[in-house]
This record gives structure tokens, sequence and C-alpha cells, in this order.
């Protein structure tokens, strides 16, 4: 049995696969956790997996982003997605990777399956020296499938 953290922005485009794999894994008998906001907590749990929290990440709701990164506004127009970008995307990315690299210290990880757009768990993967597998979902554009 490995154990394996499988790591997803939290926004519903990006939860719906990765709780696909996350539940795969656990019914082949893995020790999933998932990193993922609070919002989607259940989801990954229902799936089989344990649920490791956003601490160092700034977490937020997909659904209102400007509550927590007012300069995102409504996420339309150049300005919107410049603003996504730098503070939910890439402004995440650190804490992701601290929350990962502690969680990692505490207990020895095997893989680390992420989504695509989760660069801070891609960071702490490659720091760790873990074999990483990054997943994009497939179908829609992940940022609008609210």
């Amino acid at each position: 049995m490995a154990r394996i953290i499988v790591a997803s922005m939290p926004f519903a485009g990006h939860v719906g696969p990765m709780t696909a794999v996350a539940g795969e894994l656990a019914a082949r008998g893995h020790d999933v956790l998932a990193y993922t906001g609070a919002k989607y907590e259940q989801r990954f749990r229902a799936a089989g997996a344990r649920w490791l929290p956003w601490q160092q990440a700034t977490d937020y709701d997909d659904s209102d982003l400007a509550a927590t990164f007012p300069p995102v506004g409504d996420g339309k127009g150049l300005r919107g997605g410049m603003a996504n970008v730098e503070h939910v995307l890439l402004g995440t990315g650190a804490g992701q990777a601290a929350d990962l690299l502690a969680e990692a210290s505490r207990t020895a990880v095997d893989l680390l399956v992420t989504d695509h757009l989760a660069f801070g768990a891609a960071l702490a993967g490659e720091t760790l020296g873990l074999p990483v597998r990054r997943r994009r979902p497939r179908g829609h554009c992940c940022c609008r499938g609210r």
C-alpha cells in the first residue's frame, strides 16, 4: 500500500476529476490524502480519502473569489484574468508547497498526484524528489466550472 497525496485546486472543475482519481486509488487499497480547500473536504472523504487542509495556502470559495482576492473582481476581462493568475494560481503556490512539505516531514509520501494548476504541489514534489503526476481536467475550462 502506497501513501499518496492527491492535490487539487479548490475549483469544481478540478475537484471532480481529482476526486475520481482519489477514489480509484483508495479503492485499490492505497492510503490517500486529499489536499484541497475546505469547501471540498466532504467530496474527497466520500471517495475514501483523508483530508489535508490548506493552512499556509490561502483557502477560498471558488464561487466567490473576490471575497478572498478582491483584485480578481468578477474574474472577467484581462484584469480579472491576470489577477486570478497572480493571486489565486501563483499566489497560493508557496503556501501549497509549505503545507505539503510539512506533511511529508511528518509522514513519508510515496507519490504526489496533482492537477495541472496546483503549482505549489508540483514544487513540493520536485523538492521531495517524489514521482509527480499532473492531471489536466478534460472537457471544459477548469475555472469556469462553478
